[in-house]
């Protein structure tokens, strides 16, 4: 409770982007031991270098809160509030920041950009124009010179065994 709720937010901030970053390199990561080695090393590094994650803050805040009898509420608004905001803060805000700079519009210039009221209120997607929608096993294919036909067949196959040779 000495530490300045700014102090234990900016370090509960950093403790955030440490675990998102975590979140991602795991979900990069190809094999088991890799996964658990970056694990090990960033929470390591979260104790070693006094931050804050809501998880291990609340563990000791109770663990205090049963040993000494400080007050509650103090213990909540004053360390757990700054930590639970922090690392929403740090995992959320910063890596979405990093996620949006990383996929630039110009990457993906076909794709179209919805104003707010489409995004808000409207049914479109942000699927590129001409961008066919996906096919099924079981799509419909309609020929000029046939009627809608339901198969199991791709578009390039032909149903009429004459027209294929056999």
């Amino acid at each position: 409770m000495a530490t300045g709720w700014w102090s234990v937010f900016f370090k509960a901030f950093f403790a955030g982007w440490l675990v998102a970053g975590l979140v991602w390199l795991s979900v990069a990561a190809r094999d088991t031991i890799s996964r658990v080695l970056i694990i090990y090393f960033v929470f390591f590094t979260i104790h070693a270098t006094g931050l804050y994650h809501i998880i291990s803050s609340s563990c000791e805040v109770f663990f205090v809160y049963f040993r000494s009898g400080i007050d509650l509420s103090a213990a909540v608004w004053g360390f757990l509030l700054p930590v639970g905001l922090g690392n929403t803060m740090g995992g959320v805000v910063a890596f979405s920041l990093v996620g949006y700079v990383q996929s630039d519009q110009q990457r993906y210039p076909e794709v179209r950009v919805l104003s707010w009221r489409d995004t808000l209120f409207s049914s479109k997607g942000g699927r590129p124009f001409g961008t066919p929608r996906p096919h099924t096993p079981y799509t419909v294919h309609r020929t000029p010179s046939n009627p809608p036909v339901r198969s199991m067949e791709t578009p390039s196959e032909s149903s009429d065994p004459a027209a294929s040779g056999r």
